[in-house]
C-alpha cells in the first residue's frame, strides 16, 4: 500500500512539475504584422515538441501609446512574467525599458535603433547600428562603383548609410545625396539624375514605395541594361520585380538567406492552417528576428533552469510602484548575453551579444535580381571588416554578364578612320554599313558570345567643353547611354579616363622613339 502511495505521489509530482508554466510578455505596436502571432505559435509548438519544462506561455497584447504601454506592462508584471519582448515603435521603448530595468526583468527588442547609451536589462536582437552601417558600406564598396546617387526618405536612412560616405571613390566624381518624399513625382528626380549621367543609384525607402519608384525610373529610361540599383530596405527581397520587365542590375540586402533549409521548414510550419502557403522569399526581417528572439529566450531559460534548480517555476507578481525585483531576472539577463547561437532553430544566425546587450554577430546578404530571379551573390559578417565573401567565381560572374548582354542589342559608337572603321563598299550578304578592323573585332566577339550589335557613327572622338561642362562625340554617346561601348583609334587622356572606362588597347602600333643617352637605351612610347 505504501509502495503504491509513494508511486502515485511521484507520478503526481512529475505531472505537477511538467504542467507548471511561466509567462513571457509580448507587447505589439498597433501596426503589428498579421503574421507575427503565427510566428510565435510556431516557436511555442517547437518548444513543446522538445518536451521542455516548464511550459512558457506567451501573453500578447497591443498598445497604442505611452500611457497604454505603461499600464499594460504593469498589468503583466502583476500577473507574473519572466521577460518582455517589446514593440517596434521606438517611442514606446523608453518607458518599457525603464520599468523592466527597475524590476530587473529582461527586456528584448527586435528593431533598428540608433547607437547610444546602452540600457540596463535590455537585449536587442536587431544588429547594432554601427555594425550595420559598416556592412552596408562593405557591400556597396564590393560593387566597385566610381560614383553613385543616394535617394533616401528619413534621417534613419542616412544613419544606416553614413559609412557609405567613407567609401574610397574618386573625389572628382559626384556622390549625390537627395531626400525623396512619399507624394513626390519621382520621374523628375530621375530626369535630374540622368542629366548627371549617373547610372548607379542607392535607394532607401519604405517597402511599399520601392516598386513605384523603380516603375517611374523605367518611364524616363533609367531602368535599362546599364543602370545599377542597390536597395537598402532589408525587406526588398520579398518584392516581386517581374512586372518591371527590366534588364537593369538590381541588388537588395537582407539578414536572411532564403535558401537555408531551416527557413523552408519554418515557413512550412507557419503555413499550417492558412489558405495560402508562405514562401521563404516572403519572410520579412521583423518576423525572422521576432522568431529568433522568442526561441532564444525560451531556450536559454530552460538551460538556466537545468543548470540552476533555484530558478523557480512559480510566476512572481511584481508591482510597478513597489521596490521589488524578479528574483532571477538579473542572472537570466547575463546568462543570455553569455551565450551565442550558431545553428539550431535561429533564422538569422549567427547571434551573439556584447556585455551591453547589443547584437554584434550576424550575416548580411547581397541578393542580385535579374528578370525577377533572385540569387545571393555576396555576404558579409562583422568579423570580415571591409572585406566581403563573393559567392560567384570569375567564370560565373562572366557567364552572368554575358547572359545579360544577350538580352539587348549592343550599340557600338565609332568614328570613321582607316583601317579601323570605313564605309562599307563590298557586299557580303549582311546588313552592316561599315567594315574594317574594329568591325571585324566586334563581330568575332559577338559571334563567340552570341549577342547582336549595331554600329553608330559620330564625327568627333570626344572633347570636353568647360563652359557647358559637357562632352561631345563618342564620349558623349557613352555618357548619355546612347551607346554601350565605343571603338576606334581613341587617345586615352586623363580627362577621358575620369568619366569613362577604357579596356586594354586592342592594337599596339609599336611606335618607338630612340634617345641617345649615356646608357644608350631605347625607349618605346
Amino acid at each position: 500500500m505504501n509502495i503504491f502511495t509513494i508511486f502515485a505521489f511521484i507520478i503526481c509530482s512529475f505531472n505537477l512539475i511538467y504542467t507548471l508554466s511561466v509567462n513571457l510578455g509580448i507587447i505589439h505596436s498597433q501596426d503589428v504584422d498579421p503574421l507575427n502571432p503565427t510566428v510565435l505559435k510556431r516557436v511555442d509548438r517547437y518548444y513543446m515538441r522538445q518536451g521542455k519544462s516548464p511550459q512558457v506561455d506567451f501573453i500578447e497584447t497591443i498598445v497604442t501609446d505611452i500611457l497604454s504601454a505603461n499600464s499594460t506592462l504593469c498589468e503583466l508584471t502583476a500577473e507574473g512574467i519572466i521577460g518582455l519582448i517589446g514593440p517596434t515603435y521606438q517611442t514606446l521603448a523608453p518607458i518599457l525599458q525603464s520599468i523592466c530595468a527597475n524590476l530587473e526583468i529582461p527586456y528584448v527588442e527586435y528593431t533598428w535603433k540608433p547607437s547610444g547609451e546602452p540600457q540596463n536589462m535590455t537585449i536587442n536582437f536587431f544588429p547594432e547600428s554601427n555594425l550595420m552601417a559598416k556592412g552596408f558600406a562593405a557591400l556597396v564598396a564590393s560593387m566597385n562603383w566610381k560614383s553613385f546617387t543616394v535617394l533616401y526618405e528619413t534621417t534613419e536612412s542616412l544613419a544606416k548609410l553614413r559609412d557609405v560616405l567613407k567609401i574610397n571613390v574618386p573625389r572628382e566624381l559626384p556622390m549625390i545625396f537627395k531626400q525623396i518624399h512619399p507624394d513626390e513625382d519621382y520621374r523628375v528626380v530621375f530626369k535630374q539624375i540622368k542629366n548627371y549621367t549617373e547610372n548607379t543609384i542607392i535607394i532607401d525607402c519604405e517597402l511599399d514605395r520601392v516598386i513605384p519608384i523603380l516603375q517611374q525610373a523605367k518611364e524616363v529610361g533609367m531602368l535599362e541594361y546599364h543602370n545599377k540599383y542597390f536597395l537598402a530596405n532589408l525587406d526588398a527581397h520579398t518584392l516581386d520585380f517581374s512586372d518591371l520587365s527590366t534588364t537593369a542590375n538590381i541588388t537588395t540586402i537582407s539578414l536572411l538567406n532564403t535558401t537555408l533549409p531551416i527557413l523552408r521548414h519554418a515557413t512550412k510550419d507557419w503555413s499550417d492552417g492558412r489558405k495560402s502557403r508562405i514562401k521563404p522569399e516572403e519572410v520579412k526581417v521583423e518576423q525572422a528576428i521576432l522568431h529568433d528572439a522568442a526561441y532564444f529566450f525560451m531556450r536559454r531559460y530552460y538551460e538556466l533552469r537545468v543548470v540552476d534548480r533555484e530558478v523557480g517555476f512559480t510566476p512572481e507578481s511584481l508591482l510597478c510602484d513597489k521596490k521589488n525585483i524578479l528574483q532571477h531576472g538579473f542572472r537570466m539577463y547575463h546568462y543570455m548575453l553569455s551565450k551565442s547561437e550558431e545553428l539550431g532553430e535561429s533564422l538569422t544566425a549567427p547571434i551573439r551579444f556584447d556585455a551591453s546587450g547589443r547584437r554584434i554577430d550576424f550575416n548580411l546578404y547581397g541578393v542580385e535580381i535579374i528578370e525577377g530571379k533572385k540569387e545571393v551573390i555576396v555576404d558579409w559578417n562583422p568579423s570580415m571588416g571591409d572585406e566581403v565573401n563573393f559567392r560567384r567565381n570569375f567564370t560565373q560572374q562572366l557567364q552572368a554578364a554575358v547572359e545579360n548582354l544577350r538580352k539587348v542589342k549592343v550599340i557600338v559608337a565609332a568614328r570613321l578612320g582607316a583601317p579601323y572603321v570605313l564605309k562599307k563598299t563590298s557586299e557580303n550578304g549582311d546588313n552592316a554599313t561599315v567594315e574594317g578592323f574594329a568591325y571585324d573585332l566586334i563581330k568575332e566577339i559577338a559571334d563567340d558570345m552570341n549577342f547582336t550589335f549595331e554600329f553608330k557613327l559620330y564625327d568627333e572622338y570626344g572633347k570636353y567643353n568647360p563652359a557647358t561642362k559637357t562632352w561631345n562625340g563618342l564620349i558623349k554617346a557613352l555618357l548619355d547611354r546612347s551607346a554601350h561601348l565605343a571603338i576606334c583609334d581613341l587617345t586615352i587622356t586623363e580627362a577621358r579616363r575620369s568619366v569613362v572606362d577604357f579596356t586594354l588597347p586592342f592594337m599596339n602600333l609599336d611606335i618607338c622613339r630612340r634617345q641617345h643617352l649615356a646608357s644608350k637605351t631605347q625607349r618605346c612610347r
